[in-house]
């Protein structure tokens, strides 16, 4: 149990590393935002989970020198996390709610459903840059 909390938190600070049911316009774009990117995450979808991301504060592109290997590194986490999902019988994951505080946002790892973190406490930052909101690192 405590290797497969440490493996999907694993997976979701390297891939923010190397790169809502109701409420606001702006909540639910920090949903979709967070649900594109962790469903992408568990699909082994590197493009879209590094295009979400923000690496220092600045946009992961697909000219940034380190892009192949975000994206290199999306599949093989996901590869290495899928058994683990399937015989869970998860195949994607929803959020219930943000919290939307100018152009930051949290989502708070309870308020996934689709366990994958299995409990853990954890908070993902997001922020709005150029009006799009993009993965920050994990609190």
């Amino acid at each position: 149990m405590i290797k497969k909390l440490l493996t999907v938190s694993t997976i979701a600070a390297l891939a923010l590393g190397l790169a809502g049911c109701s409420g606001t316009s702006e909540e639910d774009a920090v949903t979709q935002t967070a649900e594109t990117f962790m469903n992408a995450m568990i699909a082994g979808d590197g493009e879209t989970v590094c295009g979400l991301s923000l690496r220092e504060g600045e946009v992961v592109t697909s000219s940034d020198p380190d892009w192949a290997g975000c994206v290199e590194s999306i599949a093989i986490l996901s590869e290495a996390l899928a058994p683990q999902l399937e015989a869970e019988g998860i195949t994607e994951v929803t959020i219930d709610k943000a919290t939307v505080t100018g152009d930051t946002a949290t989502i708070k790892l309870e308020d996934i459903n689709g366990d994958i973190f299995h409990g853990q406490t954890s908070v993902f930052a997001l922020r709005k840059i150029d009006g799009k909101w993009y993965m920050d690192s994990p609190s």
